[in-house]
């Protein structure tokens, strides 16, 4: 599977599991986990509300600790990350900074696509990550990649 497929992938699912998560309560997280897990489970994505970084996750790749984590997965010579912060796009983004300057990371640029989504790059020894933040009604959304820098 290549990386946009996974991506794809990872992406419907994260926002399948937020609207499960956000829409149905607490009331039966077991069951509701189940039903997210399983179909991500087919397509190599750990998806549910208890994950945390994989092992093998770049230690220099900063996810801040009160970052919900929906899903991961493993993505060509990299990881796709899922997670929902109830931060401002501002506040999340101002962390983020801070974190992957302190962790030696270089920002290669910000942009604003549209006005829910926020996208930001960073580049550190011949790799790449990419944040997306994206508004929603509770929580703020965000997608991070980071892999080798194409050729």
């Amino acid at each position: 599977m290549n990386i946009r497929t996974r991506f794809i992938t990872l992406l419907c699912a994260a926002l399948a599991a937020n609207l499960l998560l956000v829409a149905c309560g607490s009331d039966d997280n077991d069951s509701q986990e189940a039903q997210i897990e399983q179909p991500a489970k087919e397509h190599d994505i750990e998806a549910g509300n208890k994950q945390k970084p994989a092992d093998e996750f770049p230690e220099d790749v900063v996810v801040p600790s009160d970052w919900f984590i929906i899903a991961k997965a493993p993505a060509d010579d990299g990881f796709i990350l899922s997670a929902t912060t109830k931060d401002t796009v501002d506040v999340a983004l101002a962390a983020v900074r801070q974190l992957f300057t302190d962790e030696g990371w270089t920002e290669t640029g910000v942009q604003k696509p549209n006005a829910m989504m926020t996208q930001v790059s960073f580049s550190k020894d011949g790799r790449i990550t990419n944040l997306n933040f994206i508004n929603s009604y509770q929580a703020r959304n965000v997608q991070l990649t980071t892999s080798k820098k194409p050729n």
